[in-house]
């Protein structure tokens, strides 16, 4: 499982790698907007009652200050219908990787109902606040990520930047 998402980062690096822009590019991009859906997920424990397929698809927007906002709507762990509506920002730590970034999210989500209300923290009215750290990397065209959702599991998303 672990050889998986390593894989997949491995390959990020090389298809992003074709698409990249010079290091100082970045610094100069315009406002530009992310599709992207899920690729992989897996969770930390297993239960059968766990949803690995959880067909992501996520639109957001990133301005030129690298902040960033926008709306995920995917299946959640318990195959329900949720969403996830978000305001964030961007870092690139690293000068000598430029196609490297790192994404933190705060946002609310929805879904989590019935008996998997309480999977969630904080969701009583069905609506919880929820905070989503990324790590990514994303060149002209293309962007890939690795998603942590809680403690509960990963997420590699592939999406399009236009």
């Amino acid at each position: 499982m672990h050889k998986f998402i390593f894989c997949s980062i491995s390959c990020f690096a090389v298809l992003l790698g074709s698409f990249a822009m010079p290091g100082k590019a970045h610094a100069q991009e315009g406002a530009r907007w992310l599709l992207q859906t899920s690729i992989y997920t897996t969770h930390f424990s297993s239960n059968p009652e766990h949803n690995n397929n959880q067909n992501l698809i996520n639109l957001e927007y990133q301005r030129p200050d690298r902040s960033v906002f926008g709306a995920a709507f995917f299946d959640s762990s318990f195959s329900q219908p949720s969403q996830y509506v978000y305001y964030g920002r961007i870092w690139r730590p690293l000068e000598s990787a430029p196609l490297v970034h790192v994404k933190l999210t705060g946002g609310l989500i929805h879904g989590y109902k019935d008996k998997y209300r309480d999977k969630i923290p904080l969701n009583g009215s069905g609506i919880a606040p929820a905070i989503v750290p990324m790590i990514g990397l994303s060149g002209k065209r293309i962007s890939g990520e690795v998603v942590l959702f809680g403690t509960a599991g990963a997420m590699v998303t592939l999406g399009v930047l236009f």
